[in-house]
């Protein structure tokens, strides 16, 4: 492609848009038929197209094309669009397609009238929607004609510094500027100094999108170097803080954070765009904040007496969640039935034990505390006088710390009336009332009886399906394992394969809480199958093209392959990309040859 006549300069804060509405008026050619000159397909750019020049030009022009007409290096030209913040802050996403400037970037004309009476130029900054001042001039920015109070859209304009609408010159009739409020004027310095460096300072760095949103929370974290909750809550929504935490971790499908989201965090925060980029996080704040996700909490009860003492799955989970307990909040309440033992799990994912009987019998087996007065057993156990006469109740009706106490003498007859009254669905306050009670010790040593507690836990959470989740562990294995061998198999995994297998229905693999298991499986399946039809049909075009010697055109290929070229490119476009690039290879060596 030829140089044009007349070659201009790019400008240090020139928008790329501006550029080239000065090179075609250099040239004596209409804007949009020097857009179209350099075009980047067969198909004519239009006033839609004009948007997406200065957000990414590559997406709508040939920047090589660029270089050939202006002379001017391809990095200069790009620093007139966003391409640098883009390549920044983009993450996974693709330049073309990244969503994080959406609702940033102006479509319409927002101008300093002094600035265009010096030069007739528009100036990339003047695009973002958070720059509102001309430092330069101390003025506000205006968003409409001067003259007919019209808005300017950017598609609209056919000469710069001058309104489409009335013609008039925009840098003429200057209204005087209003004083700016400092706390305005310093909001606006932060962003126009730090906007100027995402786009001509930052050259060369891209940050994923874990990596922005690891610099972020540690932010908002007030850069400390173990990650507290408690700390961010109080700062941003509690949606926004799972979202951050998700992409920090890579377990959202949804991995883009916008602009202003970045800027407004780190504006209030008092740091600048350079700082944040060659952040450096401390290895204790990344481990601190990945730890809950990659160490599951065992559920094994820790009572040493306990029959099932650290046993996997021996503790069950109740249906209270989300509770606080004084400056402590629990996610899950757990209990053991064969020991009583109540457990919550905290918002660090430890387990915490609820019932104080762990930490009374470790104090029991260490000091006798009988011959004590009640003051000083308190100050031992460092609990009330009610919580210790529980524990010691408890440790006596399992025949434990015996030589310390009373007679103990347990009566079957008055523990099976006991749980037959839980049973028939009496509640405790009536039992402890029982006028047959000699004292308080008595009802307490059978009411932390081992048989009791097994009865209250299997009668009380019976209508929530609590008892039943040690048999509800054994299913979940049941569906993995099935699902497991339908994969192996490749027969076809969905709920209702899955629970013909098994001999259910497909709602109690709902019921039981198991469906995610067989939606895992059943992706792992489409992934694999996908793969072999990949592998299949790179196969068949290597054997299109070793058995067909004359030019190959894509419909007859793509009838052999039995695939259709939209899906196929949906599936796997790199294999659309290698295909046109072996046609259009073959094709141009038959070319030369004749």
């Amino acid at each position: 492609m030829k140089p044009l006549t007349v070659r201009i300069k790019i400008s240090y804060d020139e928008s790329l848009y501006s550029f080239l509405h000065r090179c075609a008026e250099a040239n004596g050619m209409s804007f949009f038929d020097l857009f179209n000159l350099l075009k980047k397909n067969k198909y004519r750019l239009h006033a839609g197209d004009v948007h997406r020049l200065d957000f990414c030009p590559s997406n709508v022009i040939d920047v090589k094309h660029l270089n050939q007409i202006f002379a001017i290096s391809i990095t200069d030209l790009l620093k007139g669009s966003f391409t640098n913040v883009i390549r920044i802050f983009k993450g996974s996403s693709s330049e073309t397609n990244c969503m994080f400037l959406n609702d940033s970037i102006r479509d319409h004309l927002s101008y300093c009238p002094e600035c265009f009476a010096e030069k007739k130029q528009i100036k990339l900054i003047w695009k973002i929607h958070d720059i509102t001042i001309c430092l330069s001039h101390g003025r506000k920015l205006l968003d409409s004609c001067l003259h007919c109070s019209h808005e300017i859209k950017y598609k609209e304009i056919t000469e710069m510094g001058r309104c489409p609408h009335c013609f008039c010159d925009l840098s003429k009739n200057i209204p005087n500027s209003e004083a700016l409020e400092e706390k305005l004027l310093q909001k606006q310095r932060w962003f126009i100094r730090n906007w100027l460096s995402l786009l001509y300072d930052s050259q060369g760095v891209e940050l994923s999108s874990n990596e922005i949103a690891l610099r972020l929370l540690f932010v908002l974290n007030d850069k400390h170097h173990i990650f507290e909750k408690k700390i961010v809550r109080g700062k941003i929504k509690e949606a926004s803080l799972i979202h951050f935490i998700q992409i920090a971790r890579g377990t959202s499908k949804k991995r883009t954070i916008h602009i202003q989201t970045i800027l407004s965090t780190i504006f209030l925060h008092d740091i600048e765009v350079e700082e944040f980029l060659s952040m450096s996080l401390p290895l204790s704040f990344v481990n601190s904040l990945m730890s809950s996700r990659n160490e599951p909490v065992r559920l094994a009860c820790i009572a040493p007496w306990c029959e099932s003492f650290r046993s996997d799955n021996s503790i069950i989970k109740t249906p209270s969640k989300n509770k606080g307990k004084g400056e402590q909040f629990f996610k899950e309440y757990l209990v053991c039935i064969d020991c009583g033992c109540e457990y919550a799990i905290n918002t660090n994912r430890e387990i915490v034990e609820r019932t104080y009987f762990i930490k009374g019998y470790s104090i029991l087996t260490n000091r006798r505390i009988t011959k004590l007065t009640w003051p000083e057993k308190e100050k031992v156990m460092g609990l009330k006088k009610s919580r210790i006469r529980r524990i010691l109740s408890y440790f006596y009706s399992r025949g434990i710390f015996l030589e310390d106490a009373p007679l103990v003498e347990i009566e079957q007859g008055i523990l099976d009336v006991f749980c037959d009254a839980i049973r028939r669905g009496g509640s405790i306050i009536e039992i402890q009332h029982w006028k047959h009670w000699k004292n308080d010790d008595q009802y307490l040593l059978y009411r932390y009886h081992s048989q009791v507690i097994r009865t209250l836990y299997e009668h009380y959470y019976e209508q929530t399906g609590m008892s039943d989740q040690k048999r509800d562990y054994e299913f979940l294995h049941l569906v993995q394992n099935t699902c497991k061998q339908m994969l192996f198999e490749d027969k076809q995994i969905t709920l209702p394969s899955v629970s013909k297998m098994i001999g259910c229905s497909a709602t109690t693999i709902q019921n039981k809480g198991c469906s995610f298991i067989v939606a895992k499986y059943k992706k792992l399946q489409q992934e694999q199958r996908v793969q072999v039809l990949k592998d299949r049909i790179m196969g068949q075009v290597t054997a299109y093209f070793e058995n067909h010697l004359g030019y190959v055109y894509s419909v007859p290929l793509f009838e052999s392959l039995e695939v259709c070229r939209s899906t196929l490119k949906k599936l796997a476009p790199y294999i659309c990309k290698q295909i046109e690039e072996m046609r259009n290879e073959r094709n141009s060596v038959l070319k030369n040859c004749s």
